[in-house]
């Protein structure tokens, strides 16, 4: 068996049918839009991973095992927003959004709306100066 340095990639194995073989098996999301897909195979000539701008490497096996689905387009929206990406948050603040998400969607009948978010949370850095003990 010969040990693989960090920095050798094989090329992937990863195909279009395989790619909707997971579709089918409910672990990729639909593709909702032909002109910037939600997920795309490897380019063909591809020698390491190199996604366009906007996407990330994933593997099959985090999908099989729960850790591939792609957050929504509002989470996605929160964390060009704030700046931050998905593993800043931490699970309370994830909890928050799915909440407010599930508000929107259950009892309002929309998606969740942006400027909604914004008038029912605001996230402001405070910096109030210290006064010294008397």
């Amino acid at each position: 068996m010969r040990l693989v340095a960090a920095d050798d990639w094989r090329p992937s194995s990863m195909t279009e049918r395989r790619l909707l073989e997971l579709r089918r098996e409910g672990l990729l999301r639909h593709r909702t839009s032909l002109s910037s897909p939600e997920w795309i195979p490897p380019s063909a000539d591809h020698r390491e991973p190199k996604p366009p701008m906007g996407y990330v490497v994933s593997f099959a096996k985090f999908h099989r095992h729960g850790l591939g689905a792609a957050p929504s387009r509002f989470m996605r929206a929160l964390c060009h927003h704030y700046g931050v990406e998905l593993q800043h948050f931490s699970p309370n603040s994830i909890t928050i959004v799915a909440v407010f998400a599930a508000v929107c969607e259950g009892y309002l009948g929309m998606m969740p709306h942006w400027d909604l978010w914004l008038h029912l949370y605001r996230g402001e850095l405070f910096n109030a100066p210290l006064e010294p003990p008397e």
